[in-house]
């Protein structure tokens, strides 16, 4: 007998509709607001007319981005195991690591900066003649003293590396956890103090043995430990985390470029769970998150999302840099052309005028050809074609270490990358930093991504955005700007749409410290008409004559 039920097609689910002009908020209750304990302001004596009040509209919301691994789109996966968690169906039963003889990190008293600054040097972190800087001297004592949470706002370049590091001098034996978001920040991590007497070591998946993990879970050292937010969720992590002899050592848990939480909680989802490690490990430990780039909207999902508690200790030197300068430019030609980029490679270079360069672009492909574009322009006036590497997530462990090594070295000149070489990473000589388009980036994004030039005493750098003409407020289709941002940052709108002060710009809506300024920056390409791109012409001979009269 047939099945009369008639069959009918599953109907596809109604589309959301979103007002684009609306950010997304969170899924979570917002936060009450917070009360952080004091604002610190920066070295110099501030006196600013400007207004610095943040603006109404908060900065938005990204939406997802693709993930790749080893060049194939790696798409988000609900793991086989409950995060954080130590036992789990399907899974071997598992303890926690137990030792006995330990003891418990107390509270201690304020530490004054000379004798910061000679445990520093007797330690390896510092060389004789070097010194600590306030805000690390500051935050090192709220660390120490246990009592509160901490936000740490200072310029790329400013040191936010040893805030981690430090308390642990005090404490003898102690262990710092630090979330990277990125692996080529653990590999850089790993060999920072590799002079000093503090131990590093980078968890991931190809360093995660049991004898590594119960080392970690037994302390009795000085020790760092850098892992992103999902090995952190592993159950061979957790027997270090549940560990009582780990809590007991915990000098802090640290979240390195915190800024990172805020933009990629929803394609990221282990920075969504971070909570939970608060959870397990109390409240005993601070919690310390450390951007350039945190304002109050950031700041208010570290709370929501990774336990911030609301009474935090706020230190805001902002991110103002005066060796850094910004040219916006409107694109020219096609964005597959590149000839917009020409300025950064002229036909009359030779390997040693070529600055050393980052270009970012969040298209991959766009990354690829531009790759071989600049390929083919090193071989067309005879320079080895060395000088330009490529650095992405789709590229193997391998190529990255060789990638970043040559460029630190100076072997490569141009780098092409993406986020990979994004937050925190530390190239010494960089002197130009380019965005090629600017759709889809925030504000955030870009001063990171501007403050990997000039990271050494002296070193000036410039900043280039090349606009694209959707983003430019000029676009009939588009139409974008900051009361109408659509799916885009208005504070990245409001950046390169302006024609007043860039430098100003970036100041509101980060919500930097006013500070002594002139009407005119002179680091900006509004202020400044000096900073511009050169352009490339290509001559034509023409005949003047009519066509009829022409031999």
């Amino acid at each position: 007998m047939l099945n009369s039920t008639p069959l009918q097609p599953r109907l596809p689910k109604r589309p959301r509709i979103n007002n684009q002009n609306d950010s997304p908020l969170p899924s979570l209750t917002s936060p009450s607001p917070s009360t952080p304990i004091a604002i610190r302001p920066p070295f110099l004596t501030l006196n600013q007319n400007l207004s610095y009040t943040t603006p109404q509209r908060p900065l938005a919301s990204q939406k997802s981005r693709k993930i790749y691994r080893n060049g194939y789109e790696s798409k988000p996966k609900t793991p086989s195991y409950t995060p954080y968690k130590l036992n789990n169906p399907g899974h071997p039963r598992q303890h926690a690591f137990a030792f006995s003889n330990f003891q418990k990190l107390p509270a201690m008293e304020t530490i004054s900066a000379r004798r910061w600054n000679e445990l520093a040097i007797s330690e390896g972190v510092l060389k004789v003649g070097q010194h600590l800087r306030d805000y690390q001297v500051e935050a090192s004592n709220i660390i120490l003293s246990r009592w509160w949470d901490l936000c740490v706002i200072a310029p790329t370049g400013a040191g936010k590396s040893l805030l981690w590091v430090l308390p642990l001098l005090a404490q003898r034996k102690a262990i710092a956890v630090v979330i990277i978001p990125y692996t080529s920040l653990g590999f850089q991590g790993e060999q920072r103090h590799s002079g000093s007497n503090i131990k590093c070591t980078f968890l991931h998946s190809g360093a995660n043995s049991k004898a590594e993990l119960e080392e970690i879970a037994r302390g009795g050292e000085k020790h760092v430990i850098y892992t992103c937010v999902e090995m952190l969720e592993t159950p061979g992590v957790a027997q270090v985390l549940h560990s009582a002899s780990f809590q007991a050592q915990l000098s802090g848990v640290y979240i390195d470029e915190a800024h990172v939480l805020h933009e990629s909680h929803s394609w990221r989802p282990g920075y969504a769970r971070l909570n939970i490690l608060r959870t397990i490990i109390g409240t005993d430990a601070p919690l310390v998150c450390i951007s350039a780039t945190l304002p109050k909207r950031y700041r208010n999902s570290l709370q929501i999302f990774a336990g911030l508690r609301p009474d935090y200790y706020l230190i805001n030197l902002g991110n103002f840099r005066p060796e850094l300068s910004t040219i916006i430019s409107h694109m020219q030609h096609p964005a597959s052309s590149f000839l917009d980029l020409a300025f950064v490679l002229p036909w009359n270079s030779t390997a040693e005028s070529i600055q050393q360069t980052i270009i970012y672009s969040d298209d991959l492909d766009v990354l690829t050809s531009m790759f071989w574009w600049f390929h083919a322009r090193l071989g067309s006036i005879n320079l080895p074609v060395t000088l330009i590497d490529i650095l992405h997530a789709g590229l193997s462990e391998k190529h990255q270490k060789l990638c970043t090594a040559d460029f630190i070295a100076g072997k490569s000149r141009i780098l092409l990358g993406s986020d990979k070489i994004g937050a925190g990473m530390d190239f010494p000589h960089v002197t130009l930093v380019v965005q090629y388009r600017c759709r889809g980036l925030t504000i955030v994004r870009w001063e990171q991504r501007r403050g990997r030039g000039g990271r050494r005493d002296g070193i000036t750098a410039l900043g280039v955005i090349l606009v694209e003409k959707s983003m430019t407020g000029d676009d009939d289709n588009d139409n974008l700007s900051t009361q109408c941002p659509k799916s885009e940052d208005p504070g990245m709108l409001d950046l390169i749409q302006t024609e007043g002060c860039q430098e100003a710009v970036v100041d509101v809506w980060l919500e930097n410290p006013p500070r002594e300024t002139l009407a005119l920056c002179g680091r900006c390409s509004n202020c400044n008409p000096a900073l511009c791109l050169s352009t490339n012409y290509s001559w034509v001979m023409e005949d003047p004559r009519p066509h009829k009269e022409r031999a």
